[in-house]
């Protein structure tokens, strides 16, 4: 029979297992270790998966992170939850009332907190480093790191110096792997589909979570 996933992953070439502590922040900081502060990585948790996303915006974003200046943070190219226009309050608490043009003309709106820091973006390394800076060392559960990133309006603000970007219109489709620590049907759905195994050490759940 053909490999595990995990297996057929860890074989290709152009991947690199790192072994890392247990702890999210100390396997951050091992990942991390000898990159540069202004180099780009695509951060991705595995609570969040894409389920479509629009080719040439990604790859004009792409094309576009070399050229911007070390003020630009970060981009984010799904555009859901506290990032959406649903209240002034939420609107005051998550972004600023500018904006960034993009090449091609589109708008990209400057971000005022850490709200949904977990959804796939661009991130430079070092701003990665500053948002897991914030967090405690001895943390007792992962969800606490809400708490430290931002997931209430009393949380960390970005400095105005600093710009994290939203694109205005949404270009990526994510869905949640878990809820709660119970697989999502969605992701049952989705593995099913591409014939892959549903792990068999998760309970699977109801919930049907995408975004937007």
């Amino acid at each position: 029979g053909s490999s595990p996933p995990s297996e057929s992953l860890l074989a290709a070439a152009n991947v690199v297992p790192v072994e890392s502590p247990e702890p999210i922040k100390a396997t951050v900081e091992t990942l991390l270790r000898g990159r540069h502060d202004d180099e780009w990585v695509y951060w991705c948790i595995d609570d969040k998966y894409p389920l479509a996303f629009e080719t040439e915006s990604l790859e004009s974003t792409l094309a576009w992170l070399p050229s911007l200046d070390p003020s630009f943070q970060g981009i984010t190219l799904c555009r859901c939850r506290g990032l959406t226009k649903q209240s002034n309050l939420r609107r005051t608490w998550s972004r600023r009332d500018e904006h960034t043009r993009s090449p091609w003309g589109e708008r990209f709106l400057h971000r005022k907190s850490l709200q949904q820091f977990w959804l796939p973006s661009f991130l430079r390394v070092g701003f990665i480093r500053l948002v897991f800076d914030l967090i405690p060392d001895d943390l007792a559960q992962a969800h606490l790191m809400d708490n430290y990133t931002g997931a209430r309006s009393s949380g960390y603000q970005i400095p105005a110096e600093m710009k994290l970007l939203v694109s205005e219109k949404n270009h990526m489709h994510l869905g949640e792997s878990t809820s709660r620590g119970v697989l999502t049907a969605n992701l049952v759905q989705s593995l099913t589909s591409k014939g892959l195994a549903v792990p068999e050490n998760f309970t699977i759940g109801r919930r049907y979570i995408v975004m937007p």
